[in-house]
């Protein structure tokens, strides 16, 4: 899995013209910025093809494949953006990014996170202004600003106002 991944990063992904003599693999070249994942490449992949090698990926501590999942994730969460689709045709959907909340990886929690509020915000933005006004107003109640500027702890209320009602 790890190979597949490392192949489909160098078939779409281009180093940018400042980092050409920087060392590094597609993954790192990736996560540090001096890559950007063509669009139009990325585009054409297949969402099922794409969580399938996540999955395969090893999420264990110690696996050394925390870079690639964080890599590979970017790559799943962009075909979601671009693709409203794929998030329904991909194994999990929805469920894949909020069970990746409870991933023991913070960076990867993070990014999903992020992903969930814009995914929510795209596809319910009623729903997400109702939901983000009753923040506001617990957030001040309890003098928890950290609800309102961290992603992660603001989908976490959020599916926990979800839950309430």
């Amino acid at each position: 899995a790890r190979l597949a991944l490392h192949l489909l990063l160098d078939t779409v992904c281009v180093v940018l013209p400042r980092a050409f003599e920087r060392d590094g693999d597609a993954v790192a070249r990736l996560l540090r910025g001096d890559a950007a994942v063509c669009a139009y490449l990325a585009d054409s992949l297949d969402i099922v093809m794409l969580r399938v090698l996540f999955a395969e990926l090893p999420a264990a501590a110690g696996s050394g494949c925390d870079a690639e999942r964080v890599a590979l994730f970017h790559l799943i969460a962009h075909k979601c953006r671009t693709d409203r689709a794929a998030i329904e045709l991909m194994p999990g959907g929805v469920g894949f990014f909020k069970h990746l909340l409870s991933q023991r990886h913070a960076e990867l929690a993070f990014h999903a996170a992020t992903f969930l509020l814009e995914h929510l915000e795209a596809v319910q933005p009623l729903e997400y202004r109702a939901v983000l006004a009753e923040l506001v107003v617990r957030a001040r109640q309890r003098g928890d600003a950290d609800v309102l500027s961290d992603p992660y702890k603001q989908i976490k209320a959020v599916i926990a106002l979800n839950e309430e009602q």
